[in-house]
C-alpha cells in the first residue's frame, strides 16, 4: 500500500506530465492556424476551429479503457497480478540506475 506521500508524488508528476502534453499540444495548434501567443486568442477558439478534442481528455479514455480491459482478465492472469502486488521495504537510496548495466 502506498503512503499519502508517495500517491501525491505520483499525482504531482502526472500533474506535470499533463500541463507538458496540454502545452505541446497548442503549440502545435496555434502553429497550425498561423498564429502565436502573442495573437492572445483562446485554446478553446483553436479547438473549435481545428475539430480537435483536449488531448488531457483523450488520454484519460485511453486510461479508462485499458483499465477496463485489466480489470476483466481473470485473477490469475500476470496483468491482474501485478496489479495487485505490493511491495515491501524501501527502493534503493541515491541517483538512479542510467543503464541496466549499473
Amino acid at each position: 500500500m502506498e503512503s499519502s506521500n508517495e500517491h501525491h508524488m505520483r499525482q504531482e508528476v502526472s500533474r506535470k506530465t499533463q500541463r507538458k502534453l496540454e502545452t505541446a499540444e497548442m503549440r502545435m495548434l496555434r502553429w497550425m492556424c498561423g498564429h502565436t501567443r502573442l495573437d492572445r486568442i483562446r485554446n478553446e477558439v483553436f479547438r473549435k476551429i481545428l475539430h480537435v478534442a483536449n488531448i488531457s481528455d483523450k488520454v484519460r479514455e485511453g486510461r479508462l479503457r485499458w483499465s477496463g480491459h485489466v480489470r476483466r482478465r481473470s485473477q490469475s492472469a500476470p496483468i491482474r497480478k501485478v496489479e495487485l502486488l505490493t511491495v515491501e521495504g524501501k527502493g534503493e537510496g541515491g541517483r538512479p540506475r542510467l543503464t541496466w548495466d549499473e
